[in-house]
């Protein structure tokens, strides 16, 4: 499902930005 990838794609891209921003 390209839905499906779409999502993981932007699960990666997203899980930094929402780590870091957690820890500050």
């Amino acid at each position: 499902m390209a839905t499906l990838k779409a999502l993981v794609v932007l699960l990666c891209v997203l899980a930094p930005y929402f780590a870091s921003a957690s820890i500050d």
